[in-house]
């Protein structure tokens, strides 16, 4: 009775006639008043002339996947392989495939990025703007969703990250968030098998849409659930019923996230880097409406919205704490202030003592769960004008109710107001330009590929593409695998260490190269190793390589450096193979004899009886095994009792005994603090000497009668490469050419073959397609041969019908092929994991089908085991 009255009150508190001509055409009303919202909104971007392209981050980069896509299924191809993508990636193995495989359609009608993008654009927020619509509808009351579906759509935080971003993965998130939210408080509401599907499906699209963005979403929504349950208006089985609900989406999308997400098809390639979630870290910037202009653009959070959001918790009325079992409405009011609240605070990630404790923190880019306090902040400013509007509906405080409602409304909307920020599209005439002009052919596999020295622009994928051209530099390069190397070439690069960058362009059969003129060394040593210039101008210089594109090398170097320090190292030593894996254990003993030196260089250790194993068996070889511990761990192996110890200023290094190195010189102090010294060693070649303290430094151990030599004090690391790389690039040491001369001595007993230049090997009638590759040669003796594509298990080889095992060398492919003619063929395939995700998806499929069509036995079941559970409690207290 109480809430009829109330609604009653509500409704008379609006011009009756108006009031029933707004309820009866609200639907089309919303639909009509969000078309032009966002018509305006995004006006200069739906107007951009056909041959513009928008200026975003991110968006170009997208959009060149998209065209590709579109491309290969106007030819009926299903491409799973993106050849010009960073030496060759997955379509969509990092980034998800919802918001693609939505575009293709519309780029394969219109053939034009820029209409996908508008397209994208306006549909994203349009169909989001519905969602929030017709949760207010629902929730608070007629008319009050137009109010709330517009300040969704205007919230700078998400329309920025598809208008400036480029975010396209954003976009069906933006979408789809307001409708996840919707059906689970319809669910929670009244319990039937479709609202429960529809949590299912929803789920799926989210995390085909963006997977960490899914999990956000989900967990926000949680909150609500959770709280709702704390208010005693759902009882514990619909927590279970909703939890299995997102669970089996997630399940029924398994096909993509367990290759694509997690590491267990390709271990050691993050989905995730730290730096990207640090730079996705809200601060109180985030928040601050004077620095929003000069802030990375996006990442402003209105504050009158969480203001105004905040201020609603006054307007609380106790009928939101009560239960309401008779009442078809669910009041939603306090678990969205919750959430909100929560969902806000935990953006700010790291800044939060707390954060690092919470599961799978390490995994998340917690900026981004603003998202859902945006969709929240606008149904809670909805509710606080509502509320105002319908409880100050006599006397006095029914004239202050608009002009306050009025006031509130406008400062929102002078924050928001889309014009604040300036959509920009261009041609890109210059970049067109300057690629256009590049000597290239017809066939994209004939031309090699193009680095840039510095970070372009997402356009230089897209106009790369477009004239046949492939990347092995750019943006996005997240989720490749080669992306830590391409991070270390910013060290390198200014740092000098220009035999590195020459040997991984070489690799990487780099026939283009733009260079910043403040690399002039780099410039010339790429013009001693076969370059020419072709350009230069005020800014950069261009150069060429006219050798004939070749994607297959002889793989002759026969020194590889494992463990996490190993960066450091091969910038020194460009001639080392970095290994793809920190732990000795992950190499097969066939793959490790093609190595004459293994430098292991602050190993991991899984299991210390087979770390000994394999390096008495390597020994027993004749291979040189050189072990420096570092810092990170300190463990005995093979009787070597490691201690710590810590380089101050004055320390010396000094040969002793009948030691082959002359070496003396002076160690700077260590700047990381301690390291491991060398106990138990068979004899001693070099020792650091500390006033009264000798600390064995260099030496050997024996192993079956085979000698295993050992590095201590973390000498390696004091290499200026590896100080720059563990500390910056300005990073400086006065020992660190003396420390290069004596681990070089050392790793010489070795004879390592140390050209960084790769030689050519020779095929015959190659063939490249959307889903692999093919040639033919012939050997006079076994080689190994180092193809320039990106390696993962995906690869399938066979050679004259037969399989060819696929290994990693530099996350390139390396295979070994055997002497004669012979025709060897590569397909873009399936792994375990793949497969496995297929399996869990149709068992997911299954189980939805069982549940959907037992969905009230289900419940019943609940009843029943409810009451048994409630008849047990009662027992045992008696």
């Amino acid at each position: 009775m109480q809430m009829e009255q109330l609604e009653k009150r509500e409704k008379q508190s609006i011009p009756r006639s108006l009031y029933e001509w707004c309820c009866r055409w609200e639907a089309y009303i919303s639909t009509i008043v969000l078309a032009l919202v966002i018509t305006y909104a995004i006006w200069p971007l739906l107007c951009a002339p056909a041959n513009t392209y928008p200026v975003t981050a991110d968006g170009l980069g997208h959009l060149t996947k998209i065209k590709y896509i579109a491309d290969n299924f106007k030819n009926m191809q299903w491409s799973s392989w993106f050849p010009y993508w960073y030496n060759g990636a997955s379509v969509v193995q990092y980034y998800p495939p919802l918001a693609y495989f939505v575009l293709v359609p519309i780029q394969m009608l219109f053939d034009d990025v820029m209409m996908t993008f508008k397209f994208l654009c306006f549909f994203s927020l349009f169909i989001g703007g519905i969602g929030v619509w017709y949760t207010c509808n629902r929730f608070i009351g007629p008319l009050a969703g137009i109010l709330g579906a517009v300040i969704y759509i205007l919230q700078p935080f998400l329309s920025r990250l598809i208008l400036y971003h480029g975010a396209v993965a954003q976009g069906p998130i933006i979408a789809l968030t307001p409708w996840f939210l919707l059906v689970s408080l319809l669910f929670l509401e009244k319990k039937t098998p479709l609202r429960w599907i529809a949590i299912c499906i929803l789920s799926s699209g989210l995390i085909l849409s963006h997977a960490m963005h899914a999990f956000l979403i989900s967990l926000s929504t949680a909150f609500v659930v959770i709280t709702v349950f704390a208010l005693r208006k759902i009882s514990f089985r619909d927590i279970v019923l909703w939890v299995l609900a997102v669970a089996l989406g997630a399940g029924l999308v398994s096909f993509w996230w367990l290759p694509g997400v997690t590491q267990l098809e390709l271990p050691g390639v993050p989905y995730l880097l730290p730096e990207a979630a640090e730079n996705w870290t809200a601060d109180i910037n985030w928040f601050n409406p004077l620095v929003k202009g000069q802030m990375f653009i996006g990442l402003y959070f209105s504050l009158p919205v969480l203001i105004v959001s905040l201020l609603a918790v006054f307007l609380t009325r106790k009928n939101d704490f009560k239960t309401q079992k008779t009442h078809d409405r669910l009041k939603i009011f306090i678990p969205l202030f919750i959430a909100f609240v929560i969902t806000t605070l935990l953006s700010f990630g790291n800044h939060l003592a707390f954060y690092r404790y919470i599961p799978m923190s390490s995994n998340l880019v917690p900026g981004r769960i603003l998202t859902f306090s945006a969709l929240a902040g606008a149904i809670l400013v909805t509710v606080f004008i509502y509320r105002i509007i319908t409880r100050w509906n006599q006397g006095y405080l029914r004239l202050l109710s608009l002009p306050i409602c009025a006031a509130i409304i406008l400062i929102i909307f002078i924050d928001i107001n889309p014009y604040l920020y300036k959509i920009d599209t261009k041609s890109y005439t210059e970049i067109q330009t300057e690629i256009e002009v590049l000597p290239s052919q017809k066939e994209v596999f004939e031309n090699g590929r193009i680095f840039w020295s510095w970070m372009p622009g997402s356009e230089s994928n897209y106009f790369s593409m477009l004239n046949n051209l492939s990347i092995t530099s750019g943006w996005n390069p997240e989720g490749s695998s080669h992306f830590r190397t391409l991070l270390l070439h910013n060290i390198a690069i200014p740092g000098g260490y220009s035999d590195y960058v020459v040997k991984n362009l070489l690799q990487w059969n780099t026939r283009y190269v733009f260079l910043d003129h403040a690399h002039s060394e780099l410039t010339e040593s790429l013009i001693s190793n076969g370059f020419e210039l072709i350009k230069d101008d005020k800014t950069k210089a261009v150069l060429f390589n006219s050798i004939p594109s070749s994607y297959f090398m002889r793989q002759e170097r026969n020194a590889i450096a494992i463990g996490r320090a190993s960066p450091g190292l091969i910038m020194t030593f460009p001639w080392l193979v970095q290994g793809y894996s920190s732990y000795l254990e992950d190499y097969s003993e066939k793959y490790l004899s093609r190595f004459s030196l293994i430098y292991l260089v602050e190993p991991e250790v899984r299991s210390f009886n087979k770390f000994e194993e394999i390096l008495g068996k390597l020994a027993g070889e004749g291979k040189t095994v050189i072990v420096e511990m570092g810092r990170a761990e300190n463990w005995p192996v093979l009787g070597i009792v490691p201690y710590w110890e810590t380089i101050v200023s004055g320390a010396e290094i000094l040969p002793i005994n009948d030691s082959p190195f002359e070496q003396r010189f002076i160690l700077d102090a260590d700047p990381k603090g301690r390291a491991s010294a060398l106990g138990n060693l068979d004899e001693v070649w070099m020792e650091v000497k500390m006033g009264e303290k000798h600390l064995p430094a260099l030496g050997y151990k024996y192993s079956g009668g085979n000698r295993v030599y050992f590095l201590g004090l973390a000498l390696s690391q004091q290499l200026e490469s590896s100080l720059k790389w563990s500390r910056g690039v300005n990073a400086k040491s006065s020992s660190g050419d003396d420390i290069k001369d004596l681990l070089e001595q050392l790793m010489d007993l070795a004879e390592p073959h140390k050209s960084v230049v790769p030689a050519a090997f020779p095929v015959k009638e190659s063939e490249w397609g959307h889903d692999g590759f093919n040639f033919k040669y012939s050997a006079e003796k076994d080689t190994p041969v180092q193809v320039s594509v990106t390696y993962t298990p995906r690869w399938l080889a066979s050679i004259d019908g037969k399989p060819l095992k696929v290994n990693n060398l530099e996350n390139l492919i390396l295979i070994d092929l055997p002497a004669g003619e012979h025709q060897v063929s590569f397909h873009y395939g399936m792994t375990w994991v793949g497969w496995l995700g297929i399996g869990l998806s149709i068992i997911s499929l299954l189980l939805l089908i069982f549940i959907y069509c037992k969905f009230h036995d289900i419940d019943r079941f609940f009843d029943y085991l409810q009451s048994g559970i409630k008849k047990l409690v009662e027992s045992i207290g008696a």
